[in-house]
């Protein structure tokens, strides 16, 4: 597996003046075409500053050197407009929510996945900062946080697992899944090469189970 060289510094950028942003893509449309054009297009929306993402706080990660691009993250305050039983608005007016996670198409390849220079995954470095950027923006404490996954989309929904999101609501065949992380549940720190500290026992939380 390809390990780089470079730290990662991740930032909070206004997407509308991030000239690099605007070119961003997560890949060439054939790896995970769904995620990859949903990611490419809510990227897109924010660089445009135009409903509905103009409130959208977004993380930018780069390798320093050469301060290109690894991946880009995408949150916002409030729940979601989700019609179901189980989902309760009022009770996650104050959640957080992933709009948007994905690495540049610069720094993937799913038949050799690149490491950062511990050793830990490039995806679980986004999203732990994204956590822990809720952790010291929210008042209140730490807030649920929410986050639609395609559930067939294994690495994503494994990504999730590993930073302690649980599906939530299954939205039915071909919809993303509702997941959350528990409210008040603190967020670990990275282990010495930079994976998630997984709780004994771990295992993948399928839908359905």
């Amino acid at each position: 597996m390809p390990t780089l060289t470079g730290d990662f510094v991740a930032r909070t950028e206004d997407a509308t003046k991030c000239a690099d942003l605007h070119s961003f893509k997560c890949g060439p449309g054939t790896i995970f075409p769904k995620a990859e054009k949903e990611v490419d297009n809510i990227v897109s929306v924010c660089c445009a500053g135009v409903p509905p993402r103009q409130n959208t706080i977004i993380r930018v990660t780069r390798e320093e050197p050469p301060g290109a691009i690894v991946g880009v993250t995408g949150l916002e305050r409030g729940g979601l407009t989700i019609q179901h039983p189980k989902y309760t608005p009022h009770a996650y007016k104050d959640a957080a929510y992933v709009a948007v996670i994905g690495l540049s198409e610069h720094y993937r390849d799913d038949q050799d996945s690149f490491r950062t220079k511990y050793g830990g995954r490039l995806g679980d470095f986004l999203l732990h900062d994204l956590l822990l950027h809720v952790k010291k923006t929210w008042r209140g404490g730490m807030p649920w946080v929410l986050a639609l996954v395609d559930p067939a989309n294994n690495a994503s929904r494994l990504l999730f697992e590993r930073h302690d999101f649980e599906l939530f609501i299954d939205l039915g065949p071909g919809s993303d899944a509702l997941f959350r992380r528990p409210k008040n549940l603190k967020v670990p720190p990275l282990d010495g090469v930079g994976n998630p500290r997984l709780p004994a026992g771990f295992r993948s939380r399928r839908p359905g189970r």
